[in-house]
């Protein structure tokens, strides 16, 4: 069994990246709040990425973390800790986008400086959709699987073996799809320099 210092027993110690969360499933409060802190961010970029709705990707995460401290008890041998999570809010959004769904105004057609006396945490979240939305139109351009792992590695920090258990697969496979993602996207990107020249 792993020891922890007493701060991370306590819950009080400092994770700021998923692969800096070593101890099992949290079972206290502190603890829970301490996850939350590491992942909450994480976790609704990679659920927005999916669902393409902030609001959605709030909800879902939240309905995550909601499921895994009802059952901590549970869960408590699951380790480690991010693969299970990002699991979790991949079926969920999985879930939800077989819902039928309202129809809703894409984020493209938002724009800040259309929109009156915008908070500048509003407009923060858009810059930050649209970053996230010109990334993810590049990472369009690659293969599933390829933009995928990029994804998971660059955009929610994730360690590649966490990656590999995320996606039951070997670290080996997930290496050899991060360097071909990067050098794929390294080509579109000389070849749309060259083309703007």
């Amino acid at each position: 069994m792993v020891t922890e210092p007493e701060d991370v027993q306590a819950g009080t110690a400092q994770r700021t990246t998923p692969s800096a969360w070593t101890s099992g499933w949290p079972q206290s409060p502190p603890e829970f709040e301490a996850l939350i802190d590491v992942f909450q961010d994480r976790l609704v970029r990679y659920a927005f990425c999916r669902l393409r709705d902030v609001c959605d990707a709030e909800d879902v995460v939240q309905e995550v973390f909601l499921k895994s401290y009802t059952h901590r008890n549970k869960l408590r041998n699951v380790y480690p800790v991010a693969p299970y999570l990002y699991r979790m809010v991949a079926n969920m959004c999985i879930d939800l986008l077989r819902r039928p769904r309202p129809i809703i105004v894409p984020i493209d057609e938002i724009r800040a400086e259309d929109m009156p006396h915008v908070r500048s945490v509003a407009t923060e979240r858009i810059v930050a959709a649209e970053q996230i939305k010109h990334a993810d139109e590049l990472l369009a351009l690659l293969p599933r699987r390829q933009a995928e792992v990029l994804r998971l590695r660059v955009l929610d920090d994730l360690s590649l073996s966490e990656i590999a258990e995320m996606h039951g697969c070997s670290l080996a496979t997930v290496k050899s799809r991060l360097r071909y993602g990067v050098a794929r996207l390294r080509r579109i990107l000389s070849r749309g320099k060259e083309g703007t020249l």
